[in-house]
């Protein structure tokens, strides 16, 4: 017999002019088919089950700690940045941070006036040094989040607008989708048993017929 096309071949059989083994064939086809629609389907979900919550923590905290003084106040300067090592740029997603940062007094009996200036403007602020202990929290920005989303960083600048301070540490908390986690070993087990349910069904359906 030459070859058919899908149609003819439906048609065929519907007349019953196709041979047992051509019959057995296209059964074979079928459950091929639909062993494979599943199991990609399968894979598929456990793919997108790959972007699981996540946070990222880093902390920096210099030693010695850092004195900013400055002649005239305005100009003096401290900055640094945050990098989050185990951020993967380009597969992990960042939707939002919080940056805690602690300075404290020098107690030379003089008010200080000290100014944190992150990427963007919504986080932005002047630092309470009643908060010495416990650190000031600064909210995150939109400017701040592509920051790390594109360079996996935060830069961080700590303007002196008076009197001198001690740097004494900063925490960056960022949250989001961690795309590159491994697969967890009962989701393997799941995918591998739900593999061999298919093809043991489809087997036993075709060995049937």
């Amino acid at each position: 017999m030459g070859i058919i096309t899908k149609g003819e071949e439906q048609m065929l059989k519907a007349r019953g002019f196709l041979s047992r083994a051509e019959k057995k064939e296209c059964r074979l086809k079928k459950q091929r088919l639909i062993a494979f629609s599943l199991i990609i389907s399968i894979f598929f979900l456990c793919g997108t089950a790959l972007a699981v919550p996540f946070t990222w923590t880093d902390t920096f905290d210099p030693s010695p700690d850092s004195k900013n003084t400055s002649i005239d106040p305005i100009i003096g300067t401290y900055t640094y940045s945050h990098d989050l090592k185990d951020f993967t740029l380009g597969e992990d997603v960042i939707t939002g941070y919080t940056l805690t940062l602690s300075l404290y007094d020098d107690h030379d009996c003089q008010p200080e006036i000290a100014f944190v200036n992150l990427p963007g403007i919504k986080g932005d602020g002047f630092y309470n040094f009643s908060f010495s202990k416990q650190g000031h929290e600064y909210d995150w920005s939109f400017a701040g989040v592509m920051s790390l989303n594109k360079y996996g960083r935060l830069d961080v600048t700590i303007y002196s607008l008076w009197g001198d301070f001690f740097f004494d540490w900063s925490k960056l908390t960022a949250w989001g989708e961690n795309h590159t986690a491994p697969v967890p070993e009962p989701a393997s087990m799941l995918l591998f048993g739900t593999g061999l349910i298919v093809f043991g069904f489809a087997g036993r359906k075709l060995k049937a017929r």
